[in-house]
This record gives C-alpha cells, structure tokens and sequence, in this order.
C-alpha cells in the first residue's frame, strides 16, 4: 500500500441534470477492470449544511444514473501533468447514509454519505436482458445491432459476423442466462475477443487480441512484488470426431508429445467436409498454449492510466538484463485499484480537487504473442416453441406435404411457421423417429414440438392427433389415415367389436368407395358410390 494524492472529477447524469461532485469529497474508490469491461464503487461526502444538496432526490428516484470518473495523479506541479483515466457507465445499487446532529439546531441534517456500484454500459444493461427472439437470414452483427441501445458502441472487426445466417435464435429469456454472459461466452468459445476500449469507452469485437493503448515503462522503485506466472504444463493431445455414419472419421489437431494417450476430443456430427474443415480452424486456435503472465502492484499512482489494452515494455536501463520479462512486450489485461482516503471526516478537503489517499495498485499482463483465448463455460442450453409445417399443393386444409432442396447444402428440407415471432424456418427433411420401413412425412398445418438452438432446430415431437384420426377408448383401437382429405383418403382401421378384433380397408375417392373388412367368421368386399 502507498500514500499519494489523487486529483478527480464525478458527474452524475440524472434524467438530463447533471450533478458534478468535488473530488475531494470522495473518500472510497474502488475499480476492477479487465479486458472485457469494469465495476467500481465509490463513496462520497455532500454537505447539505446550508440545503446545499440538491443530489438526494434525484439519487434514490427510479431513474438511469450515468456516471463519469476521472483520476489521475495531482502532481503539485504546474508543469508536469497526469494524464488522466476517465471511465463512463452506470450506477447499479446504491444507498445514502444521513449524518444528523442532535445538538444543532432544528436536529439538521449536516452531511449526507452516498455509496454507489457501477460498471462498464453493456454489463449494466445486457445483464439484465434476456431476449426470446428469432432473426431468419440474418447476419450476426446484425442481431447484436439490434440489442445495442445509448451507451453501447460497438466497433465489428470479426468477418463471420458479417455471415448471413438461415436462422438465428435468442434464448435467454426461457434459459436463464442474460444476453451479456451469452455474448461474451459465444465469442470465447469462437475464438473471438471482447474489448472494452478504455480510452474511447466503447467496444470492440475483434478476431485478434487488441492493444488499445500507449506503451507503458516503469523504473524498479515504482513497482512491487513483480513475479512471473507460469500456466499449467499442457499434456493432452486434441482430435476432432466426426460420428455422422457416411463421414466418420478421427481428425488429430494437435499432437502433444509430453505424454501418450491423453487427449481432448471434440465430437461433432456432419455430412459437411467444409464444416469439419472449419471446425479443425478453431479447433486448432482454441489449443494454442497460453504464455507466461507477468503481475505487479504499483508504488505509486501512476501519471500515465494503467488499464488493459494498455502496453508495458520494461526496458530502462536499471532493469536487469538477464530478467525474463526485460524488453519483452507485454499487454494489461487487468487492475485492480483501491483508494482509501487518508482523512475520513466528511469536513476534510470537503469541496477540493484532490485528497491523499492510502492506495492499493494491482496489474495483471500478458505477452503481446499470447494469441490464447478466453474461458467459456457450459454450451448455451437451447429453448422449445411450437411451429406448424407449411405446404403449398392443394387447397387450404389439404393434409399435402412439400420439400425443398436447400441451394447451398444440396438437402432437402421442411418450411415451418413459428407464430411466436411470425417467422418461417426450413427444417431438413427426415424421418426422425420413424424407422426405415415408413414413409410418413409431417403435412401442412401439422403442429410440432421445435429445440431451438443458436443457429438450427430440429423436431422433437407432433402434438397433435390428425383430424378424423382420433379414436375413442372403447374401441381400443389402431388407425391409419392417408391421403388428402375427406373425399380423397385411404383409411386402415383396427377395432374391437364385442371384444372380437375388426380389421378394415377404406379407401374414399369423392364418392366412390371400396371396402375390405376382416372380421370373426366373415370377410367382406364392397364397392359403391355414398
């Protein structure tokens, strides 16, 4: 821990009114940033003496709280500045304690603390969305577009967000999980990067890893407790399995020669050379090892912001060359900063620039050449909703089916109507359950069960029995119905009747009709116009 002076500005933004906020009045600072964003919390001092608070009201209405904070070392010196680090974002709880002195005149309240949390826009906002939607021939920047509101910038430099997509499906309202976590997670799992630009306040989506600020050096005597991490020895050898029957085969991405017979495998099921292809790609960049990672905590509040994205290369010429991290460049990826105000009474430096605070700076880096990507958690869990089979041959309430061949992949596939979102998605068409022998396909109007997953569905079950197929308990009967409609159908029925079975043959052509009927001692033909 060390002992220095701290220069900052705070404007509270409520509802348009802005509230600015002496630095001197702010006795706790408290900031974790790393890669993807930050959360902070500050605690501070508003005098209200003279009904100089005008903060209160507004502070614990309903209303966004935008918030700016600005530190930067205060330096004593006309000439030499710190730069300063200014963060934007949004207040989350909040609370407000109230000082009152009874011995003072009408029991006044002199001084009011104010605590609040606060964190980079998108983790305000995306944590608490959680969208249940559908895009169809959609890209994906296009989705992610569509969730950004004020606050959110994004800066696109990934290309497979620019891939157009048959169908594209959100489901974190019936999955739990906001749209944030989903985000982050599906870019990990890609292999592609979340930055948060400290230096703009905005994001960037990248498919490399970024470095959004100036190189930064420090001397021996202004860090300490520098140490070198190294990660985990990695002895697994990594292979793709493909299980499609027509397909199968055991693809080796990397082979680790540390140790045999350990090994990652990833499972997959395609009919898609191109798609096995690809999935070796990422694959591939998912196992790239990770390098060592390089900690300090600072002695001082540094004139030049520390925050990840920045750079960090040790080459002064009081560093000893033989270090292993002299000269190497390094990238932040996280720090974690204390303030405490020295001088806790809310009267002390009321309404100044600055304070001393004991401080605590803690920094985290990479090597530039780390190329490894994030964590990820479990995949995303996929969501159910209804749809209804679509068919365009015969008249409206003809139960007719209809396939298509898909241009791209050469299959054949189902269109089906979801009503939630009024939206048509195509299917392939298969037999699912049914086995080899049968050749039922799902006809028009047929309700189905639908898994939605991120960028497929499949059916899970029809919900419905056909129209006429249904038959009463008693009966304990079997029914087959084929056909069109009820002028145009053949109908295979098995019955009980006088608990004797009953097995007939309909087939109906307008009005004509033909009957075989099977039943105890007698087998009847019939042919006739009804």
């Amino acid at each position: 821990m060390f002992t220095d002076s701290v220069k900052s500005t705070l404007t509270l933004t409520i509802k348009g009114q802005r509230y600015a906020i002496a630095g001197g009045n702010i006795k706790v600072c408290r900031l974790d940033m790393n890669t993807g964003g930050y959360r902070g919390e500050l605690t501070f001092w508003l005098s209200d003496e003279l009904g100089s608070d005008k903060l209160t009201g507004a502070f614990v209405s309903e209303q966004l709280i935008k918030i700016e904070l600005s530190l930067q070392q205060y330096t004593y010196s006309k000439t030499l500045l710190g730069d300063a680090l200014t963060l934007t974002g949004l207040v989350g709880s909040r609370s407000v304690r109230e000082q009152q002195y009874i011995d003072v005149k009408d029991r006044k309240i002199c001084f009011r603390q104010y605590r609040c949390e606060f964190t980079d826009a998108a983790q305000f906002i995306w944590r608490q969305h959680f969208p249940c939607e559908l895009y169809v021939d959609k890209t994906f920047k296009q989705v992610i577009c569509a969730q950004q509101v004020d606050g959110i910038d994004i800066e696109f430099n990934w290309p497979p967000l620019e891939e157009v997509k048959p169908m594209i499906c959100l489901s974190q309202g019936a999955t739990g999980g906001s749209f944030y976590d989903f985000l982050t997670d599906y870019l990990a799992r890609n292999r592609a990067f979340w930055w948060y630009d400290y230096s703009k306040n905005s994001y960037v989506i990248s498919e490399e890893k970024s470095k959004l600020g100036d190189t930064l050096s420090f001397l021996p005597h202004q860090i300490q407790h520098l140490e070198l991490t190294y990660p985990t020895t990695d002895i697994k050898s990594q292979n793709l399995l493909n299980g499609h029957s027509e397909q199968a085969k055991i693809t080796t991405v990397k082979q680790n020669p540390l140790l045999q017979g350990i090994k990652n495998d990833r499972l997959i099921v395609t009919p898609f050379a191109k798609t096995v292809e690809a999935q070796k790609t990422l694959q591939s960049q998912l196992c790239e090892p990770k390098q060592p990672q390089l900690t300090f905590t600072l002695n001082l509040f540094p004139l030049k912001p520390v925050f990840p994205g920045a750079g960090l290369k040790l080459n002064h010429g009081l560093w000893s060359k033989e270090s292993l991290f002299y000269q190497k460049p390094y990238r932040v990826i996280e720090c974690h900063l204390d303030l405490s105000a020295v001088e806790q009474e809310p009267q002390h430096d009321l309404n100044g620039s600055f304070t001393q605070y004991n401080s605590q700076y803690y920094c985290r880096f990479e090597e530039q050449t780390d190329n490894s990507g994030g964590t990820t958690s479990l995949p995303p869990k996929p969501c159910f909703v209804e749809g209804v089979i679509v068919s365009e041959p015969g008249e409206k309430n003809d139960k007719t089916y209809q396939y298509q061949q898909n241009e791209n992949t050469k299959q054949l596939e189902y269109r089906i109507h979801i009503p939630l979102w009024e939206q048509e998605i195509n299917l392939l068409f298969k037999p699912d359950f049914l086995p080899p022998h049968f050749y039922f396909p799902l006809y028009k109007g047929c309700r189905v069960e639908l898994q939605m997953n991120l960028f497929e569905a499949r059916i899970c079950r029809v919900l419905d029995w056909g129209e006429r197929v249904f038959f009463e308990q008693d009966t304990q009967g079997n029914h087959l119905l084929m056909g069109k409609n009820a002028k145009d159908e053949t109908s295979i029925r098995h019955v009980y009747e006088d608990n004797k079975p009953v097995l007939s043959i309909k087939r109906v052509k307008d009005n004509d009709t033909e009957l075989v009927k099977l039943q105890d001692g007698k087998i009847t033909f019939q042919t006739q116009e009804e």
